[in-house]
């Protein structure tokens, strides 16, 4: 694959506006403690706050605000009434060049229905968190990139060479970004444009079918591949050019999987799916929506 020599130059002077600290993190383990070791391991494992906490602020540090999250529930019919995506995509907001956005991002609570058919893979969640950098500017697009990259790469210390990209050829101007990253050209996995199109679910083309506010965007995702050879989507990059908003996106416990080296199931996060719902439909004065009583597996009261 070629790269263009002007793309290069442009993307490699972005990198510098995504430069983090970095902080590392040293494990012994002797034969004789094995069972305080493993104890141990469990009370230190990275948690979902941690990531979150630390991406928040890498990304304040790098000029981007907090912004508003959507409802959890939301009270139309798609996705069983849950949120599907974040607010920005959801929006998906032209730009006016006159006056650009400042700077944000969003943390949002996420659960989909599609989900519970893959309920039994490694890493299935009912209900999920994402952080996303969102910004209105194509000059732009390259440092944000280069910001969730340097965030996983240095601050979340995840090997380059467990790293993959899914994409089609529309992100290959993102190619010199990744090879600073330690991601190479072999570790790209490239579709064909129709079949990404055609499938609409991210890894080339994000455009959920049947959502009411129909997001569409080409996308890079980065995926990590676990020891047990689990691989698992962390991260997802949505671009739509220079009128339209840029959103990349970290998956809070994906990222936090990918630090431990092990997954989470299904069944790890359904009480905290029910917490969440029912706060969030209480707070708002809504009915519980569908997708609960799906996902609980429990019969809508009559």
């Amino acid at each position: 694959m070629s790269i263009d020599r002007r793309e290069f130059l442009k993307v490699t002077a972005a990198i510098g506006a995504g430069t983090l600290v970095t902080a590392a993190c040293t494990s012994v383990t002797t034969t004789s403690t094995a069972s305080a070791t493993s104890t141990a391991s469990a009370a230190s494992a990275a948690t979902p706050d941690d990531t979150a906490a630390r991406f928040k602020r890498c990304l304040e540090t790098n000029g981007y605000s907090a912004a508003p999250s959507a409802p959890l529930v939301t009270g139309h019919e798609y996705n069983g009434g849950l949120q599907y995506t974040g607010a920005g995509i959801s929006a998906q907001p032209e730009v006016n060049g006159s006056a650009p956005r400042v700077k944000q991002y969003v943390s949002q609570q996420v659960a989909r229905m599609e989900d519970m058919a893959k309920k039994n893979s490694p890493g299935t969640l009912p209900i999920f968190s994402m952080i996303g950098p969102e910004l209105a500017s194509r000059a732009d697009e390259d440092a944000c990139a280069a910001v969730i990259l340097n965030f996983l790469v240095t601050e979340m210390a995840l090997a380059p060479a467990s790293l993959r990209v899914t994409t089609t050829d529309r992100a290959k101007h993102f190619f010199p970004i990744l090879a600073q990253y330690g991601i190479t050209e072999s570790q790209i996995r490239l579709r064909p444009w129709d079949e990404a199109k055609r499938d609409g679910g991210g890894s080339g083309h994000f455009a959920p079918k049947g959502h009411p506010r129909g997001p569409a965007f080409d996308s890079f995702s980065i995926e990590c591949m676990l020891s047990d050879g689990t691989d698992l989507e962390i991260a997802e990059f949505l671009f739509g050019g220079a009128t339209r908003v840029t959103v990349g996106v970290i998956g809070v416990e994906r990222v936090t999987m990918a630090r431990n080296d092990r997954t989470m199931a299904w069944n790890d996060r359904l009480a905290a799916f029910k917490t969440a719902v029912e706060a969030d439909a209480k707070r708002q004065n809504l009915p519980l929506p569908p997708g609960y009583y799906e996902v609980l597996g429990i019969a809508k009261p009559a």
